[in-house]
């Protein structure tokens, strides 16, 4: 007959073997408190040694920026073409023209060559070599400039905002002036590639309009000959329905070509207004400045990791001890017993 329990009696159970596993838990880590603290300052000064000896500082520069220019999406896609980037020309699209610009690999070829004044180094010289000197590259291979560009592109990031389309463009370096600096010179370099682009793009617009006014006024000029020619030639046309109908359209056609010449000379103003017409098409709502403290590496969640670590590999391999001193005990003893056996038998089968 099965040996029925009351509900209470089979909860007092499940308490008192609850009970003993965590007595059990607490023997176990009692007995190996000393090992789980040797292995946490293990960790402890792994971190630390690892913060002192090789890990850099890194400060890091905040702007932002958005663009100025009223008729800003054909003039930024095309300037996002010169660094082989084809983006649309729709309003929706022109918030992602700067960020593509900023991560190119021409602007940052740029801001390479530009030169800077370090407190490691003294000097001023060029970024290029800045970087190459502190970061230790080697500028006879063949991959030093691949090298040195890549790493300026991972120094740098950019936010958006999508609601007001404003960009906040950051840079680390290993020092704070330094990190300030690069972010001003990359936002002077943006500004400086839009404008060369937009003067490159009034020439070509200006010499094709006076290319056209050349051609407009020699159109205008032969449809005036002809209208001339008809009117000598034809001196009593009020008879002649045909013969004013033919005065009509050679009218038209001379007042068609003067319109467009008019025109062209209109815009061909308008392109010159804009060429000494000096703006930036950057608009900078926040510039760089200088940071006051490191942003990397956190020392306080570098050190909690690694005492976090060392706790838990502590209490594991407390664990797989006792475990396998378990299993030696259960060995011995299956071993004494196994004697004991052996010798019983014996000594039954001889006396």
């Amino acid at each position: 007959m099965k040996d029925l329990k009351s509900p209470t009696l089979a909860k007092m159970d499940m308490m008192e073997d609850d009970a003993i596993s965590l007595s059990e838990i607490l023997i176990v880590l009692s007995k190996n408190i000393k090992i789980i603290f040797a292995i946490i300052f293990i960790f402890l000064i792994v971190s630390i040694f690892y913060l002192m000896f090789f890990t850099n500082p890194v400060y890091t520069s905040y702007s932002k920026l958005m663009n100025s220019g009223q008729d800003g999406t054909n003039q930024a896609a095309g300037l996002a073409a010169q660094f082989g980037i084809s983006l649309p020309t729709t309003d929706s699209e022109q918030k992602w023209v700067f960020s593509e610009v900023l991560n190119s690999r021409k602007l940052a070829r740029s801001v390479l060559r530009r030169n800077f004044k370090t407190d490691t180094f003294g000097k001023e010289e060029t970024l290029f070599s800045i970087f190459s000197k502190y970061y230790e590259i080697q500028l006879d291979g063949n991959n030093a400039e691949t090298t040195i560009v890549q790493l300026l592109q991972n120094m740098i990031n950019i936010r958006e905002d999508k609601l007001t389309s404003v960009l906040t463009f950051s840079v680390d370096a290993f020092e704070p002036k330094l990190s300030s600096k690069i972010n001003e010179v990359f936002l002077e370099e943006l500004d400086l590639q839009q404008k060369i682009f937009n003067k490159n793009k009034t020439n070509r617009t200006k010499i094709f309009i006076k290319d056209r006014i050349l051609d407009s006024e020699k159109e205008l000029n032969a449809a005036e000959e002809n209208l001339r020619d008809f009117m000598d030639r034809n001196r009593g046309i009020e008879r002649s329905p045909a013969l004013q109908l033919e005065k009509q359209r050679l009218n038209r056609e001379v007042s068609i070509l003067a319109g467009v010449l008019i025109s062209l000379k209109q815009q061909l103003e308008t392109v010159k207004i804009q060429e000494v017409k000096e703006s930036d098409y950057v608009l900078i709502v926040d510039p760089p400045v200088p940071p006051l403290s490191k942003s990397k590496p956190n020392k306080k969640f570098i050190v909690v990791i690694a005492v976090f670590t060392g706790i838990l590999i502590g209490v594991f391999y407390a664990f797989i001890d006792e475990y396998f001193q378990n299993i030696s005990k259960q060995k011995k003893q299956e071993y004494v017993k196994a004697r004991v056996i052996f010798w019983d038998n014996l000594k039954n089968l001889f006396f």
